[in-house]
């Protein structure tokens, strides 16, 4: 039977044979980052520090035939991102990590002097440590999927070989010019997630690993929800 339009566009410009990994991806934006990755055919592996959260978004992921794995891990902390590396290297079976989302974030707004030490820190670790960390710990897995877009096959076009590696990190509206209501701490992080995107993208490039940082604006993900509602 030959191939429908969609199975042909599927084919052409989804991500079928490619494998992700999304932080944070039991709810909120990076459930949306989940879903549309594997609807687009990858195998996705994702984590949440809510078990019971992140176990109801797998079921529902099965329920859809979609090829999500994922497991319990705090990524603001280094066992949290040393277990998820190893989860995800195990649910790829050897090949090389095509996609990297950077979801994690969190947030406690509020004046800047009432701001503890240990809020402070909670809040960078989360935000920037997990990102920087995350994405220097699989450079190696990145890199090998980098390679291929540097090497295409000869039976393929360059404009149809392998696309490399790509990191995404989720950073925010907070973090640009204009002050929000975010609180000071959240904004310093996303402002520090947008310029370490622009440095690895020129510092990874020559390995074929594309760097990128997204700005959302008050989205209605559990996190924002007591904005957007007020």
């Amino acid at each position: 039977m030959a191939p429908t339009p969609a199975d042909h566009a599927l084919a052409r410009f989804g991500l079928v044979g490619t494998h992700a990994l999304v932080t944070g991806g039991s709810k909120g934006i990076g459930a949306a980052c989940v879903e549309e990755l594997a609807r687009l055919g990858a195998r996705v592996f994702t984590c949440g520090r809510d078990k019971a959260a992140l176990d109801a978004a797998l079921g529902g992921w099965a329920a859809e035939g979609l090829a999500v794995g994922g497991c319990t891990a705090d990524c603001s902390t280094p066992a949290g991102r040393a277990a998820l590396l190893a989860a995800a290297a195990d649910w790829r079976e050897g090949a090389p990590l095509d996609t990297l989302i950077l979801n994690v974030g969190t947030n406690k707004a509020g004046p800047t002097v009432d701001v503890s030490d240990e809020t402070y820190a909670f809040i960078l670790a989360t935000n920037l440590d997990s990102a920087f960390c995350l994405a220097r710990d699989a450079h190696g897995a990145l890199a090998e999927a980098g390679r291929r877009h540097l090497t295409p096959s000869p039976n393929e076009p360059d404009c149809l070989g392998p696309p490399g590696a790509s990191i995404t990190l989720i950073s925010s509206v907070a973090g640009g010019a204009q002050s929000m209501k975010s609180g000071a701490v959240y904004a310093a992080t996303k402002a520090a997630l947008d310029q370490l995107a622009r440095n690895l993208a020129v510092e990874w490039a020559p390995a074929g690993i594309r760097v990128n940082s997204v700005k959302p604006f008050y989205t209605d993900t559990p996190l924002a929800s007591y904005v957007v509602r007020d």
